[in-house]
């Protein structure tokens, strides 16, 4: 079987040094997220083995969890299958998370499942009430709808 090797300059340059990240967690085998890296985080990442990931919004690399404590531990990188398509390209991260809870003080990042017509707060996911109170007036304002407000506002108060 013929191996073919791709070199870091090449994979960049396919997506003018801009790469989508999907990021899964070994132990509880949950995607922890979509995520960018660039050349530049790709080689903080690989040289740290620790999770740097690029902010296409600010401009800037970050270390995944450096304020939160959520630090993510690489312990295995892939390319998908198709990286010779350019739109489909992706990298793969598996990782170790020494904390793995959310900075909202719940147990991960996507909190809100789909029932019926809507996405509401798994009230399971909450672990950290401390955490959780601390960050509520954040969560609050991403929340577009008045009734969405209302919907946490009742989970909170039901403590």
């Amino acid at each position: 079987m013929k191996t073919r090797e791709i070199t870091l300059t090449e994979l960049f340059t396919k997506r003018h040094d801009r790469i989508p990240v999907v990021t899964f967690e070994r132990s509880s085998g949950r995607v922890l997220g979509l995520n960018c890296t660039n050349r530049e985080a790709f080689n903080q990442t690989v040289s740290s083995g620790q999770c740097h990931y690029y902010d296409e919004v600010n401009d800037t690399i970050y270390l995944k969890g450096e304020h939160s404590g959520e630090i993510e531990d690489i312990i295995d990188i892939r390319l998908d299958c198709c990286h010779a398509r350019r739109h489909e390209l992706h990298l793969m991260y598996t990782v170790q998370m020494a904390v793995g809870q959310c900075k909202f003080g719940l147990a991960d990042c996507h909190f809100y499942r789909f029932v019926a017509d809507r996405f509401v707060l798994d009230q399971d996911l909450v672990q950290n009430q401390e955490a959780f109170e601390e960050y509520w007036p954040r969560i609050i304002t991403l929340l577009e709808t008045e009734e969405d407000k209302k919907h946490l506002q009742r989970f909170k108060n039901s403590d």
